[in-house]
């Protein structure tokens, strides 16, 4: 008999790249060129410098960005970080998030999901080890409801 294969957890970039893919289901493809992978375009989502803002609601650390050009977001994306980063690494610094520290990857997919309607809220774990716990569940469901109930009011 064979030995039993243990499967490996999914990498951060797989992870990163299975959110994407859902997002794109969501909204539709990116435009594809003859020779890029995307077009070229002066958009924010393929610069990736959407501007985060960096709040706290009910003891969850968030930073969030919504689309400009529509008076309501599609839907709200929560984006959840690996281990060892937190919300501040979906966003470049600005203004409303001077400690923000944008990754590649993650902005693309933040500003791909502003860019086209919805409304990105990147959440921290409540942990040191930056490491996402069973508690921090209810944390996070409370501090988005606050979230929303803040920008509907």
């Amino acid at each position: 008999s064979s030995p039993m294969r243990r499967r490996r957890p999914p990498s951060s970039r797989r992870l990163a790249w299975t959110t994407a893919w859902a997002l794109a289901a969501a909204v539709g493809p990116p435009v594809v060129s003859s020779r890029r992978r995307l077009s070229s375009s002066s958009s924010s989502a393929s610069s990736g410098a959407t501007a985060g803002r960096h709040e706290f609601y009910e003891g969850l650390e968030l930073v969030w960005a919504a689309p400009t050009h529509r008076s309501k977001p599609k839907a709200v994306l929560v984006l959840f970080h690996r281990a060892g980063r937190s919300s501040k690494s979906w966003f470049d610094a600005s203004p409303t998030c001077p400690a923000c520290h944008g990754l590649p990857e993650e902005k693309r997919i933040a500003s791909y999901a502003v860019a086209h309607g919805f409304a990105a809220v990147a959440v921290s774990c409540r942990a040191r080890s930056g490491r996402w716990e069973p508690r921090d569940g209810p944390v996070v469901a409370h501090g988005l409801v606050a979230l929303t109930a803040a920008r509907k009011s």
